[in-house]
């Protein structure tokens, strides 16, 4: 669903249609009229407001930028498979199992995992022995069902012959969520020195592979980072963090020595001066993490994996109304970063080009509520465009299209 309830309700406001005409004004970096701020702010307010505006636009470099336009008749294919699960009695059983705190039978869990219900129930009971809750208060095990589901529904199997993809959907934040946490047969955490066995243990060998690449090792070298300096009791400092993760590279074990370089390399590149860990984790997303899925999906020339991943961003940003709003910024940052390295696939897999366009038309839509919900409000009006114009620098890239194009994405997307 496109448009959220939120988002419909808003736009019976009458005066939404004028705070998008804004929000387009500084997208084309043009000047609003006079008439245009009048209508939106009031008469004692138009002066100062249009001021602002006025120099915020004029002081703009993008105006030579490619706006990224509307896909009117984009996919929606994902959303419909979710409301099409959701009416689905069976998963109506499983899911109200796991939000009052249980984890389902196999039996149930059989409907969309069949030949994999009991890895995806050993997988889900390791979620629920730990008590892992998302931000928004709801079992982890929700979260995971749900794209596990989706990917069932949405017809990600070989011919439904085996429900091989469904189990690495449902299982995609396992390694992530529990390797540091999980314990293994002498009561200890596994950890990256345990790695190989967290995976006999949890994750049948034949999709190990699968599960590893949508895995963000990357936040696993932060945790292990954190913990490593800790137990040496030294400061958290930037040429630490290098050292540790260079201690990865010598001696940790092998699944995990290319992420660890890749990290080192990418980091000796940068400069991170406040917030450290957050910031280095967030360059590893958009540079290293993505790109990882997209190419090892390239490579193999199958990109269900990169499809997984948008279900379960698609899934993320769903809920966003739930978290901060630098958390929703971050979220629709991600999906951009995610639709973006998607195009340059240049791929002709129909599906994928679907979920593409499905997610960055998503993307646009709520990135540009995001701006317009500051630009409604009646009080602080002057504090609130301030906000809305910071949201705005936050995601012009889901605002703009990049200037190199290649045949083939236009074709394939008309935007980028």
């Amino acid at each position: 669903m496109r448009y959220t309830y939120e988002m419909r309700k808003y736009r019976e406001d009458g005066r939404y249609h004028l705070a998008e005409e804004l929000l387009e004004n500084i997208i084309n970096g043009t000047i609003p009229s006079e008439g245009l701020v009048r209508s939106l702010f009031g008469e004692s307010k138009t002066r100062v407001i249009k001021y602002n505006l006025d120099k915020f636009i004029a002081s703009r470099e993008e105006k030579v930028l490619s706006v990224r336009p509307h896909h009117k008749d984009a996919p929606t294919d994902i959303s419909d498979s979710r409301s099409a699960i959701e009416s689905d009695t069976n998963f109506q059983t499983i899911h109200s199992t796991i939000l009052l705190g249980d984890v389902p039978p196999s039996s149930e869990l059989a409907f969309y995992y069949h030949d994999y219900s009991h890895t995806v129930r050993g997988a889900f009971k390791l979620f629920s022995r730990h008590k892992l809750v998302r931000k928004c208060g709801v079992p982890t095990i929700a979260h995971a069902n749900r794209v596990g589901t989706l990917s069932t529904a949405i017809g990600l199997n070989d011919d439904q012959k085996t429900y091989k993809y469904s189990a690495v959907a449902a299982m995609h934040d396992l390694i992530e969520d529990l390797l540091f946490t999980a314990k293994d047969k002498t009561g200890k955490p596994y950890g990256f020195e345990n790695y190989q066995q967290f995976l006999d243990d949890f994750i049948p060998s034949e999709i190990q592979d699968e599960v590893k690449i949508l895995t963000n090792h990357y936040d696993l070298i932060v945790k292990f980072v954190t913990t490593d300096l800790k137990k040496r009791n030294e400061y958290l400092s930037f040429q630490n963090i290098l050292a540790s993760v260079y201690k990865l590279i010598d001696n940790g074990p092998e699944q995990i020595r290319n992420y660890a370089a890749a990290a080192y390399n990418l980091l000796c590149e940068k400069n991170f001066e406040t917030d450290i860990l957050d910031a280095i984790r967030w360059e590893c997303y958009k540079e290293l993490y993505i790109e990882g899925i997209a190419s090892a999906s390239k490579e193999a020339r199958d990109f269900r994996l990169y499809e997984i991943k948008s279900f379960d961003l698609s899934d993320n940003g769903h809920g966003l109304g739930s978290l901060s709003n630098d958390s929703k910024i971050r979220n629709l940052i991600k999906q951009e970063i995610w639709a973006r390295k998607g195009y340059r696939l240049e791929t002709d897999w129909e599906p994928i080009n679907r979920r593409i366009m499905e997610l960055m038309e998503d993307t646009l839509v709520y990135a540009k509520h995001l701006v317009v919900k500051d630009l409604l409000e009646p009080q602080s009006s002057q504090d609130y465009i301030v906000s809305a114009l910071k949201k705005f620098e936050q995601m012009k890239s889901i605002f703009y299209v990049e200037k190199v194009k290649t045949d083939k994405m236009v074709k394939i997307a008309g935007t980028i």
